[in-house]
Order: C-alpha cells, then structure tokens, then sequence
C-alpha cells in the first residue's frame, strides 16, 4: 500500500506530468547518472504516493525524449542527462534598452486588456484602456521568455508600427511617449508552466519558470503607469546581483523572501 501523494492535484497539472519532471530533474542533477538503472516501479511508487500507471506514464515520456530506456526484465536505464547551460559569466544578460544580437523578437499580438490579473491590476482606472503588447523574445532561435508589457493605449498609439520586432519597450516608451524618467518596482518567483507558457516556450507541462512582474511609475507619481511580465524559461534564466558590502545594512529588498499568497 503506498502513502498519500507527496504532490498537490488541485492545480490541474497531470500528476504523471509533474513526476516526469522532477525526474527529468533528477537525472540532470546526476541524482540518477547516466548509465545506471533508476529505482523499480514498486519503490518509485511508495516514495512518491502515486499508482504504478502514473509512474509508467511519466517513465514513457522520458523514454520518448531520449533519457531513459526500459527493457523487460532487466529494468530502466539512463542514456542521457538533459543539455547542460554553460557558467561562462557572458551568458545572455538582460539590457533594460538594447536588444542582445543574440536576442530576436517574435510579435504574438496586441490587444485591449482588462485589469483582473496580473501586474495590469496596479495601474489605476484613470490611465484610461490599457493595451498588452505580447512578444517572443529568442535566444539565438530557441524560446527564451514570453513577454506582456502593459500601457495605456494613448502612448501605445504614439509607437510607430512595427519598430517592437526588433526593440525593447523599455527605448520605444523613453524615444517617443515624452516619458523620462520611470522607477521600476520588480517582483520575481518560480512557478509551474501551464499549457500555454509550455508551448510557447518549448518546454514540458509543468516544467518550472521563472516569473518577473514589473511596475513602471514617473518620478514623483503614486501609482503606475505601465507593468510588465517576463515568463522565463528556467534553463536559460541566471541572475547575478552585486551587493556593496555584506557587513553593512543593505536595503530590505534583496533578500529572498515569502511570496504574499503563501
């Protein structure tokens, strides 16, 4: 008899979907190396509280994409590890308004949005209707980030057409909306990709990503006048902050801390 599930089933995510990621993980992390056997199907049931047919269908999808293969009798071996990201301290970085060349842009729409979700909810009623301009950013021709950047339509409308295929808003609010000065407020957490973000990005169901909200105010304003979402893919984000001097008060909102829906 196995335990109860160690994963949730209230997100809507497959739990043979999310257990093949975590092993998918597993193997990349050379909890289980290539060439050796993984735990049998009796084991990888207990430890994980799920039916034998969940962790069959979560093996089959390794086994279609080339990481483990299973023979009768003789159990499930690891052929190989997932592609490994580079540490080269040049790797892709982030410029609040020059486009990387290594970086190209994929249009997926623009259209009137409301503010029931997402980083829209901020900017008040007064800014008028709202535009969300939604791109593909590509590193070198692989999916990196799904990008929504939110603004009323009056400075939406004052962007020439076509110049956000190749760049950043971020340059075309400050050269043609009269804009000069926006303090940005950001917000980053990890979640779990749903259909749409896999999709878009070429990843599994449920394979983590990072998630970056993003404020925009004028000098001196209370309240925002744009927003900005970057759903990034995990494999390809890094991060790399600089504090001054570690033994000195630092401001408050470097630290890691407990997202406000938890």
């Amino acid at each position: 008899m196995t335990r109860g599930s160690a994963f949730s089933q209230d997100d809507g995510i497959p739990l043979y979907i999310k257990l093949a990621s975590l092993f998918r993980d597993m193997i990349g992390q050379g909890e289980w190396a290539v060439g050796a056997q993984i735990p049998p199907l009796p084991a990888l049931q207990d430890a994980y509280g799920v039916a034998r047919a969940t962790i069959r269908q979560a093996i089959g999808i390794l086994q279609d994409e080339g990481y483990l293969s299973s023979q009768r009798g003789r159990g499930t071996y690891v052929l190989k590890a997932p592609p490994v990201r580079s540490a080269n301290p040049q790797a892709p970085g982030h410029d609040q308004l020059n486009l990387d060349p290594r970086f190209s842009i994929r249009i997926i729409g623009h259209a009137e949005c409301t503010r029931n979700h997402g980083p829209a909810r901020f900017i008040p009623e007064a800014e008028g209707p709202l535009v969300n301009a939604r791109k593909l950013h590509l590193f070198e021709e692989m999916p990196y980030s799904i990008v929504d950047f939110i603004m009323p339509r009056r400075y939406f409308e004052m962007i020439p057409e076509g110049l956000d295929r190749t760049r950043l808003y971020a340059q075309l609010v400050r050269d043609h909306t009269g804009l000069s000065h926006l303090v940005g407020d950001q917000v980053m957490t990890v979640n779990l990709a749903g259909h749409e973000v896999a999709k878009l990005l070429e990843i599994p169901l449920a394979t983590p990503t990072v998630q970056l909200d993003s404020t925009l105010t004028e000098t001196g304003a209370a309240t925002p006048v744009m927003a900005h979402r970057s759903v990034i893919r995990s494999d390809l984000f890094l991060l790399r902050r600089r504090i001054a001097n570690v033994f000195e008060r630092a401001a408050d909102d470097w630290r890691p801390t407990v997202r406000p829906d938890n």
